[in-house]
């Protein structure tokens, strides 16, 4: 017989007897004991929330379970840019690089945070809630790694970059951003 220990918690874990509790997390039930972890999936995630990073042209940032972002500057810009970039995988992202301020920073999220994802025009979203819109596992988005120039988020890593730093037809040089998995 199982019993709830507690309601829901704000993770959404329910405790049970016998030091175990039940997760729920999108599509998934887990049943674990209370110190394990809720998986990951092999995501490109940062090694801890507090983690920050210096992303450079040609100075790649490590993240978890081999996967690498790098950012490469583009000088001979395609013609079809435009058509190119919303074509482009999600591990991708292009950026105007005259519009961003170099190095980049690789952080997590932080309480309060807004952001201008890309077609969003002429106004700012919460963070939290283009994760929640996104489906992004709640026990993730701490380390779910953003990728700023200066204050702003110019990518939510492997979901959408910004409307603030998007390319244009004036657009000289594009920052290309990506993400590379390199298993041993």
């Amino acid at each position: 017989m199982i019993l709830p220990k507690a309601g829901p918690s704000q993770s959404g874990e329910i405790d049970l007897v016998a030091r175990l509790n039940i997760a729920k997390v999108p599509d998934y039930l887990i049943i674990k004991n209370w110190e394990s972890d809720l998986p990951d999936w092999k995501m490109p995630l940062l090694p801890y929330p507090e983690k920050e990073a210096v992303l450079a042209v040609d100075k790649p940032v490590s993240l978890r379970h081999g996967w690498w972002l790098e950012a490469k500057l583009i000088h001979d810009v395609p013609v079809d840019r435009i058509n190119k970039a919303k074509e482009m995988d999600p591990d991708e992202a292009w950026l105007d690089y005259d519009r961003v301020e170099m190095p980049l920073l690789v952080r997590g999220r932080m309480p309060g945070d807004r952001w201008q994802p890309l077609g969003l025009v002429d106004q700012t979203q919460k963070l939290k809630d283009f994760f929640i819109n996104e489906k992004i596992p709640e026990h993730l988005r701490d380390v779910w790694p953003l990728v700023c120039s200066g204050e702003e988020v110019a990518w939510v890593v492997g979901v959408r970059p910004s409307e603030i730093f998007k390319i244009t037809g004036g657009t000289k040089r594009i920052l290309r951003l990506k993400l590379i998995r390199k298993v041993a």
